[in-house]
């Protein structure tokens, strides 16, 4: 069942296409949209596109605290979901708030359980899988940026 969604950048209404890709691209203006999680066909493997999702809405969460002043809360959910020490939370935060996109994803791609050693079994994981990982990082931080952006005008 397909349901729909607006473009970000002309407003268009636009149908899912009933996959389960995570972008679109807007039949009048070109646009590459997310799409949104609820459009979606569920993935086949769901355990981890919805952990990345729950990343990307915890993120959403701290930027919401970061603008409201709640900066310690910030600091506190952002040290549960990626399981780090008060300094790197709060390095991590003030990068937010300087909107620095990329050394939120260098920390975000070092504090995930992918990189933790004494979790990773290289001989499990592909370079396509890899790749596809970080590009998916990335559009969480992207879009990210992009709401806080939009909120913010």
């Amino acid at each position: 069942m397909s349901q729909l969604f607006s473009c970000s950048l002309c407003n268009t209404q636009l149908e899912s296409a009933n996959s389960n890709s995570s972008f679109q691209k807007c039949d009048v203006c070109g646009n590459q949209i997310i799409v949104p999680p609820e459009a979606r066909t569920p993935s086949p493997n769901k355990a981890v596109s919805s952990g990345i999702l729950d990343q990307g809405r915890k993120i959403m969460t701290i930027q919401r605290e970061i603008s409201a002043g709640r900066k310690a809360n910030a600091i506190k959910i952002f040290r549960e979901t990626y399981n780090c020490d008060a300094l790197t939370a709060n390095e991590a935060i003030d990068a937010i708030e300087r909107n620095d996109q990329a050394m939120v994803t260098e920390m975000v791609l070092n504090l995930n359980n992918f990189a933790k050693d004494e979790e990773l079994e290289t001989d499990k994981f592909t370079l396509g899988g890899l790749v596809l990982w970080l590009i998916i990082s990335v559009a969480v931080v992207a879009f990210v940026s992009y709401v806080i952006i939009t909120l913010t005008r």
